[in-house]
């Protein structure tokens, strides 16, 4: 069953088809002549649409949407790896928690160990070098301070 997108969807996928960098939850709404709380409730069906046209946002928290370019991509792919990885270990820890494996069904055995075998190996890909900052990254110029951005 597929849903009739509304005028509202449509819009804002056209608009966010003509955001290059940033855009802000205000300005948006403000092209889209709607308030910010009802743009946000149709953001993330916009957002999953234009997925399927290789067209990729994150959130700014408390501002708005960018968009990604392929090395942003890259780095989202690499914030949902260290999320696997946090629900692999929890889940490896709730199936330890089984106490009478041979007294599973078979099916239950099976699932239990491809589940465990899944996550072993989520878990075995090395996490990734985090840059750390040294004293003589921060430069001060003109009174404000440039930070280097960390990956």
């Amino acid at each position: 069953m597929r849903f009739k997108r509304s005028q509202l969807t449509e819009s804002v996928i056209d608009l966010l088809k003509g955001v290059n960098d940033d855009v802000s939850y205000s300005e948006l709404a403000k092209r889209a002549k709607v308030t910010v709380p009802d743009l946000k409730k149709v953001l993330p069906s916009a957002r999953r649409i234009l997925l399927d046209e290789n067209i990729l946002f994150e959130p700014i928290t408390g501002y708005g949407l960018q968009r990604l370019t392929d090395e942003g991509k890259v780095g989202k792919s690499e914030k949902n790896k260290r999320r696997l990885r946090s629900g692999s270990k929890r889940s490896l820890k709730e199936l330890s928690t089984i106490t009478e494996y041979d007294k599973l069904s078979p099916a239950d055995q099976i699932k239990t160990t491809i589940n465990r075998t899944l996550f072993e190996i989520i878990l075995r890909e090395p996490e990734p070098v985090k840059e750390e900052l040294t004293p003589t990254d921060v430069k001060l110029s003109n009174n404000i301070i440039s930070i280097p951005k960390l990956k």
